[in-house]
């Protein structure tokens, strides 16, 4: 039995898909990281030397200059911030 070979063309689409994907995700993490400024301003996001950035100084456009990395941990950071400070403590199944 003979396995079909990728043409170029082939190829083409399925990098043309992989980059379309990845640009929605890319926008998807800034979105959340500006959702999560807006729900939780007063999370720590960053500490360099004894000046604390909270979520509230997060811009769409510095935002846009991160790394999708970046941005995920800049959501991970958040939702840890968010989850110490709840009161009320459900418990994980």
């Amino acid at each position: 039995m003979k396995t079909k070979r990728m043409t170029g063309l082939d190829y083409r689409r399925e990098w043309n898909l992989i980059r379309q994907t990845e640009m929605s995700l890319i926008a998807h993490l800034t979105d959340r990281v500006i959702e999560l400024g807006i729900i939780h301003p007063d999370a720590i996001v960053e500490k360099i030397g004894d000046v604390e950035i909270k979520a509230k100084c997060l811009t769409k456009q510095w935002v846009e200059t991160l790394t999708p990395m970046e941005k995920i941990e800049i959501i991970e950071t958040i939702e840890k911030w968010s989850e110490e400070k709840q009161k009320h403590i459900q418990l994980k199944i």
